[in-house]
């Protein structure tokens, strides 16, 4: 199940990162990422921005990953970012995707590994 297209992540989520060759791929990727942190849980989220935003941004940071560099400029007005490969001047891979994941899940109560049942 697609959760977010490339259309969605240039224009609304404003991502830059990913070619559009790859996007696809990537998506797929995040989304098993996201199911798996979450238990399972991912896909009974309501499908809104918020859950395809985690998606790219997951999506952003396998890719970031993949490509074995870390952020060697980042810019906050109109939102810019550069990577360069080789440079690890950031969190380690997992962590940078469980981070990423949590930024967007955190309150949603997927991610709580307990039970609420008691």
């Amino acid at each position: 199940m697609s959760c977010a297209d490339y259309g969605f992540y240039s224009s609304s989520y404003g991502g830059r990162v990913i070619p559009l060759g790859e996007f696809e791929e990537l998506e797929k990727r995040a989304c098993e990422y996201l199911s798996a942190v979450t238990f399972g849980r991912f896909s009974s989220l309501p499908l809104d921005d918020r859950k395809r935003s985690a998606v790219c941004a997951v999506a952003e940071a396998i890719f970031t990953n993949n490509s074995g560099g870390g952020i060697a400029e980042e810019k906050v007005g109109d939102v810019s970012v550069r990577y360069v490969r080789g440079i690890s001047n950031t969190e380690s891979p997992s962590r940078r995707l469980y981070n990423t994941a949590m930024r967007y899940l955190a309150d949603t109560g997927t991610m709580f590994r307990g039970s609420r049942n008691v």
